[in-house]
């Protein structure tokens, strides 16, 4: 059974972003700042994550087709080939991806809150 913790820890202000929303966000020297301290914050928990899920799917451009991840290593490699082929013109393509991001971080987040012994939590 799993302890009452989460499988990661959020750290203060560290939301699923990165620079590559530079090209959804408007352009200004304090959002570039703010961009890159988020994509930092991004890396940092995904290296306290220390539970994931066993089948992640990223959904692909045209929404039908999916990129199974197996595992951290996996992800972050998908992670760093997005961030690097992203381009201005290509806005919905960047928030599909990270919709789809964001829906397997909650569908695993969900699961494991279901999953976690609950004995004590309201003593």
């Amino acid at each position: 059974m799993l302890s009452g913790r989460p499988p990661f820890k959020l750290l203060p202000d560290a939301v699923p972003h990165d620079p590559s929303l530079k090209f959804v966000a408007p352009r200004s020297p304090r959002n570039r700042k703010n961009l890159t301290e988020r994509y930092d914050a991004t890396d940092s928990v995904l290296l306290n994550m220390s539970i994931w899920p066993s089948v992640f799917h990223l959904h692909s451009e045209n929404g039908s087709q999916f990129t199974l991840i197996r595992n951290k290593s996996e992800f972050q490699m998908e992670l760093s080939q997005f961030r690097d082929t992203i381009s201005e013109g290509n806005k919905d393509r960047i928030l599909r991806w990270y919709t789809s991001v964001n829906a397997a971080m909650l569908t695993h987040l969900t699961n494991h809150i279901k999953e976690a012994d609950t004995n004590g939590v309201w003593r």
